[in-house]
């Protein structure tokens, strides 16, 4: 087992440690660490057996040791750090460490070593720190050092050293920390540091020195740290730092110096900090400015003059307590940026008292002051100006003798949210401190009144005693303050003695009554005497307190009583000295609002169950009713996106269907009439040349269109089944009534009997006298009228209150039920068009699917005649499709294993041809897989090839035999019309006429037309919002009438987009990404299509790219412009247009599109000039280099130069 580093502790004997060494592996150990030795002489040579130690610590307990003589380190050379410190050796053999020639680090310190001999560190030549400390050394050799010269940090402190010989430091000039503190020395020689020229750090505390001698600085030229502090030193040479311009700090606190002046005349742009407290100087000067300085302690000191601080810009700490100065300036000091603390206590003396001044005027004090103390210095002249200012402070003493709350008014303490600590050296009155948030310390000898609410203020016997012996406040303490009853029950105790209101109102730590009671529940007698009772001395006070606990979880009641006393002061013999006085006490429970749980007032949990179940039911229902209103809207939102998504779809796919319709449109100009070979009712057929196929056409004449409507409706029936349909076996398309209803009266019907005469009564002796029913009607005002003014009137109701309320009711009633309604409706019919839609996109969508499935084409109907050309995506075959030669481009299988991206490819070039027909674009005849799985593209067979092999040969010749071939072809036309077998196929035919415009018989003439063709077929894609991004004359096909085709579309991309407004919008193209890295240049690799190309650049074929594209930038059309430019320099001089071989010669090896982008940025286009300028026409230049303009914006469009520069 390999060990690195070895730790023994506890209790190491030495045959345990014997034993260990004895039996280990120690080879490869390179620290061991031994704590507990506890045998008396420890033999160095016993870790001789470890070769490679580097460090080594030895720490001994109680024990006396030593280190044996003669049992040096034999063969520990590699050992660098030895730790012999907290042990008790008292001596070191002379030769114990001569052999450790590579020890950098020793410590002897705390040991009770006597005396070293001359020679003992000879043998440490590589010796860097040396700390002897601690021990009883009374002197050191002067030779001790002698080898030492690598010496960097020396500590020799803590000895019993009175003096140092002069030599002793000689030739140590790689010297940087001494530290000879805590000596005895009482002088220093002037040579001692003559050879310390690299001394940094230099510390001569507590020691006894009384004087430093002049020069003894004069070498220490790096001097930066000088710590004299603690000495007895009663004067300085003026010129001890002259050698010295790098000091940072001088310390000579608590010695005897009565002035320093011209100890500081050098500039010391680097002095940072001076330290001469405890000194008995009455000035100090700062001669000169000192930009670095941030500390100046000159506390202790009988200062009679405010130093210029304004020498000091960068000063932050000030402290100069106990001064003597009488005006103090504060104007210049508050004005320093960077101050922070300021001390300016003046000493204490009745007789005399320093004031301060300040003109606040525009005075802007430093943002960073946090400590202002002011004791014992009048500054009632400028408290107002101080209350002014914007400070943030957190320590502040204020106070002098006789200052009072008129003179003193402290109201910037209260509420100062940074204030720690408040210093009053004066008796006040009053001290509000309540809302000081963070203060945790008053430091003041009397205060009556004190308000400490809200505060940190940590519990103090003061408390009540010196401060708040009147009034105390202390409400709402904060937890950091640390107060709780048991801290708090002395306190308590003593301010209800003393005080006369304490508030401890809001304290919830005041939550134990039984606690509290036996506080505030001892009896105190009121009175003016002191009393006794039982022989004890009995609290008394002349007024009964307030005790104020507001808001705390208790409330304590006064309760009164009375009692027997005796009088303690009573002196008169024979006087009853018994007297009865009132006593009273507090007794406390819980307030209102709590109640006693587990022995502490907690507030009362109200059952607020009904009331929560009450408030859930409500919260619930109208959650249920929210819930139902969102869902019923989220549901007519959905419907109202799906209905708008649909439209969308809708619009895209009638597009699309309109696409795949237009690709079946074939311009009559595209076709030779060659003979008619059928003629009918409806129109004539004829035998036809399209391209290098022959087809039949079929006419329908316009006598027919003007006449016969059902024949033009069958005639396009059949053209839509024809496009949906691809197969082999198929060509290829009650008393009186007074009735007073509604009167003002209502009269109603009385009955009597009375006794009446007859009137008639003529026959002799008989009585005429009779009784009969009599009535009569009695008439008042009728209901809803009232008399008014002896009529009977309508009664006024005052209903429109009524009519209002029930007409708002009405409307709020039709409001919602014509929402509900609407809302009902509007869904319903969203619901209808979406179902609508629906069925719209299933039959769109299968329409969509039968026109494409129109242009599947069987394997089996292909006939493979010979294979004509093999690339890195598959293989392009001449095949016989029934009567028609065509392309078949065949992807291999292992392409679709290893190489998505082509797949894609492939699949986008499927898609951009079958919506796709134009003159000057390879024909796309269908697509399919073979039997294999792999997929195919069935195009027509172009004779010629690409343009690249075409401007490989001579064109002049081409041209001649095309010519020759056309001649014989036209005279074997026949013009007359006969019949033929071949009236079967039909094909949907549009315009018509014959293009004879395009002959030529030049070769320039040819090459013009040949551009003229690609523009075109540019300019036709281009409108089609797609871009090319490959175009070069390897993608341009040639037919056999010398006409060029554009072909290769697996890297076209969609350059426009549209919103659902159908509004269109550019959109730039990013480059593709990926992790390859520029490929070197060579002209095969410039004329390769990269379709997976560096992390800077797009899609396409270097040679032919747009600066644009090459460099990464967002592009778009007009990077098929500058491509069509380089074809355009190709055609004219019939040359591989390598920018690179023209520029920088055929064996340049470099990458190749950083190249080819960098020659662009420099302006560096292809020359015309390398061939006969003068044969090619000057707008054709001045076209080309239009074309491949640095900016795309200069480029002109395929649009322009299809109808304007090649028309």
């Amino acid at each position: 087992m390999t060990v690195r580093h070895l730790s023994l502790q506890g209790h190491v004997e030495a045959e345990v440690l014997q034993w260990i060494v004895n039996n280990g592996n120690w080879t490869s150990c390179t620290t061991v660490r031994i704590t507990g030795v506890q045998f008396p002489v420890f033999h160095l040579s016993v870790l001789n057996d470890f070769p490679i130690l580097d460090a080594i610590t030895i720490k001994t307990t109680h024990y006396s040791r030593k280190l044996a003589q003669g049992a040096e380190f034999v063969d520990l050379t590699a050992l660098r750090e030895l730790f012999l410190d907290s042990n008790i050796i008292r001596a070191i053999p002379t030769g114990a460490f001569h052999s450790l020639k590579h020890l950098t680090w020793l410590e002897l310190g705390a040991n009770p070593i006597q005396q070293l001999h001359a020679h003992v560190f000879a043998g440490l030549t590589q010796l860097h720190t040396l700390k002897v400390g601690g021990t009883l050394l009374a002197s050191l050799p002067p030779t001790i050092f002698q080898t030492n010269r690598r010496l960097n940090d020396v500590v020799l402190e803590g000895n019993l050293l009175t003096s140092l010989p002069d030599s002793i430091f000689a030739g140590l000039t790689s010297l940087r920390h001494l530290s000879l503190n805590n000596n005895r020395l009482t002088s220093l020689q002037p040579a001692l540091f003559r050879d310390s020229i690299s001394l940094s750090d230099l510390s001569l505390r507590d020691n006894q020195l009384t004087a430093l001698p002049g020069g003894l600085l004069d070498s220490c030229v790096r001097l930066e740290w000088l710590y004299c502090d603690n000495n007895r030193l009663s004067g300085l040479t003026p010129d001890l730092f002259a050698h010295s311009p790098n000091l940072r700090e001088v310390t000579f606190e608590n010695n005897r110096l009565r002035h320093v002046d011209g100890l500081f005349d050098t500039e010391f742009p680097r002095l940072e900090r001076i330290d001469m407290a405890a000194n008995k100087l009455t000035r100090f000067l700062i001669p000169n400015p000192w930009p670095s300085l941030h500390t100046l302690v000159l506390g202790d000191n009988p200062m009679q003059y405010m130093p210029d601080m304004t020498k000091a810009p960068a000063l932050r700490v000030l402290r100069m307590q106990n001064h003597d100065v009488k005006r103090i300036d504060l104007t210049p000091l508050l004005t320093l940026p960077n101050l922070t603390t300021v001390e300016l206590d003046a000493a204490h003396d009745d007789d005399r008292t320093s004031r301060a001044v300040l003109d606040a005027t525009n005075l802007t004090p430093s943002p960073h002051l946090r400590t202002l103390s002011l004791q014992h210095v009048d500054v009632s002249e400028v408290i107002d100006q101080l209350l002014q200012l914007p400070l943030q402070l957190q320590v502040l003493g204020l106070g002098w003798p006789g200052a009072d709350n008129r003179t003193l008014p402290l109201e910037m303490i209260q509420r100062n949210k940074h204030l720690k600590l408040v210093i009053v050296p004066s008796a006040l009155r009053e001290l509000n401190a309540s809302d000081c948030t963070q203060l945790t310390q008053i430091d003041a000898p009397f205060i009556d009144v004190l308000d400490i609410s809200n505060t940190r203020i940590q519990p103090s016997t003061a408390l009540c005693t010196r401060w708040g012996r009147r009034v105390f406040f202390a409400r709402n303490l904060r937890a950091e303050s640390n107060f709780n009853l048991t801290h708090a029950r002395v306190i308590i105790s003593t301010c209800l003695v003393v005080a006369d209101l304490i508030d401890l109102s809001g304290n919830n730590w005041l939550n134990d009554p039984v606690e509290v009671n036996r506080i505030v529940g001892n009896e105190i007698a009121l009175s003016e005497s002191n009393l006794n009772r039982n022989g004890r001395v009995f609290p008394r006070r002349p007024r009964v307190p307030v005790l104020q606990l507001q808001g705390a979880p208790i409330d304590c009641a006064l309760q009164l009583s009375s009692g027997d006393f005796d009088l303690s002061d009573n002196t008169i013999p024979g006087v009853d000295d018994s007297v009865t006085e009132i006593v009273f006490s507090f007794h406390c429970q819980c307030s209102q609002g709590h109640e006693m749980r587990r022995g502490r007032c907690e507030p009362i949990e109200l059952d607020i169950v009904p009331a929560v179940l009450g408030t859930l039911t409500g919260v619930l229902a109208l959650q249920a009713l929210l819930f139902i209103g969102y869902r019923t809207y989220k549901r007519q939102r959905r419907l109202q996106a799906d209905n708008a998504l649909k439209d969308q779809l809708l619009v895209e796919m009638d597009e699309e269907v309109m696409a795949l319709k237009k690709a079946w449109e074939i311009g009559y100009d595209e076709l030779k009439m060659m003979k008619r070979v059928a003629a009918g009712a409806f129109g004539v057929v004829f035998k036809a040349q399209w391209d290098t196929v022959t087809v039949a056409v079929k006419v329908l004449q316009q006598a027919v269109m003007a006449f016969d409507e059902s024949t033009v409706v069958e005639f396009e029936k059949e053209v839509e089944f024809l496009q949906r349909t691809r197969h082999p076996n198929v060509v290829r398309f009650f008393a009186p009534v007074l009735q007073l209803q509604d009167a003002p009266i209502n009269c109603a019907l009385q009955l009597s009997s009375g006794d009446f005469d007859l009137f008639d009564n003529t026959i002799p002796g008989l009585v005429g006298s009779v009784a009969e029913i009599v009535y009569s009607f009695h008439c008042q005002c009728s209901q809803g009228h009232e008399m008014r003014r002896g009529r009977c009137e309508p009664i006024e109701l005052n209903i429109v209150p009524a009519v209002l309320g029930t007409l708002a009711g009405v409307l709020a009633l039709q409001a919602l039920l014509f929402i509900g309604y609407r809302t009902y409706k509007r869904q319903r019919r969203l619901q209808a068009d979406n179902a609508l839609k629906d069925q719209l996109l299933v039959e769109m969508d299968e329409e969509v699917m039968a026109l494409k499935k129109a242009w599947e084409i069987g394997y089996d109907e292909l006939k493979m005649i010979k294979r004509v050309a093999a690339r890195a995506f598959g293989v392009v075959f001449m095949a016989q499709w029934d009567t028609v030669t065509v392309a078949v481009k065949v992807l291999q299988q292992g392409t679709m294993m290893f190489d998505e991206s082509t797949v894609v490819e492939f699949e986008k070039e499927v898609e951009f041809l079958q919506r796709t027909r134009h003159p000057n674009v390879v024909r796309f005849f269908g697509a399919g897989t073979d039997a294999n799985g792999s997929p195919f593209l069935v195009l027509e067979f172009v004779a010629l090839g690409s343009l690249k092999n075409l401007l490989g040969k001579d064109m002049e010749q081409v041209l001649t035999e095309v010519e020759r071939g056309e001649q014989s072809g036209e005279n074997s036309v026949e013009e007359g019309v006969t019949a033929s077998e071949i009236v079967g196929e039909e094909l949907t035919l549009v315009s018509t006429g014959r293009d004879r415009s395009v002959e030529t018989t030049t070769v320039w003439g040819l090459k013009l037309r040949l551009l003229r063709d690609v523009a075109s077929g540019m300019a036709f894609i281009h409108s089609l919002d797609q871009m090319h991004r490959d175009l070069k004359r390897g993608h341009v096909l040639v037919s056999s009438s010398l006409r060029a085709k554009i072909t290769d579309f697996g890297s076209i991309r969609q350059c426009f987009t549209r919103d659902r407004n159908q509004q269109q919008q550019r959109a730039r193209l990013s480059s593709s990404q990926d992790g390859c890295d520029d490929p070197q240049y060579s002209q095969q690799a410039g004329l390769q299509t990269m379709t997976s190309m560096t992390l800077t650049a797009g899609v396409g074929t270097p040679l032919y790219m747009a600066p644009e594209a090459l460099t990464g930038d967002k592009y778009s059309f007009e990077a098929d412009i500058f491509s069509f430019g380089v074809l355009m320099w190709e055609v004219a001089t019939q040359r591989v247009p390598d920018l690179i071989e023209q520029e920088k010669g055929s064996g340049y090896r470099g990458p190749i599109l950083a190249t080819i982008s960098n020659l662009m940025k420099d302006g560096k286009r292809l020359r015309l000039m390398m061939v006969r300028v003068s044969s090619i026409p000057e707008w054709v230049q001045s076209l080309t280099y239009k074309c491949m303009a640095q900016n795309p914006r200069e480029r002109p469009s395929f649009g322009e130069l299809k109808d304007h520069h090649f028309a």
